[in-house]
């Protein structure tokens, strides 16, 4: 129930958020597209649901490294952008102001 239920939130809702031109462009449904997308959900909900395994001793939540690798990935991600972004063609370069006179 939790797989369907991911797929479908996790997937098919960013899917149709940001594959629709006229949404992606909206601010708003961008910003709730990719929040929807994160995968954090895992961590947050499904792991601290208690099931039918008396093995389990208490709900789960992420050490320290798994903080720190997490962070790491996102600090790298934005690192790699701006570096593309100032050395490969990614944006269209803006055209110098003119200047009247």
């Amino acid at each position: 129930m939790l797989l369907a239920a991911e797929l479908v939130l996790g997937g098919a809702v960013p899917l149709v958020l940001l594959g629709t031109r006229s949404l992606r462009e909206r601010p708003t449904t961008l910003f709730w597209g990719a929040l929807v997308l994160d995968r954090a959900n895992v961590v947050a909900f499904a792991m601290r649901l208690r099931g039918p395994m008396p093995f389990v001793p208490q709900s789960y939540f992420p050490s320290v490294f798994e903080w720190g690798v997490s962070i790491g990935l996102v600090a790298a991600t934005i690192f790699l952008f701006g570096w593309a972004v100032r050395n490969l063609p990614v944006l269209p370069e803006e055209a110098p102001p003119h200047q009247g006179r």
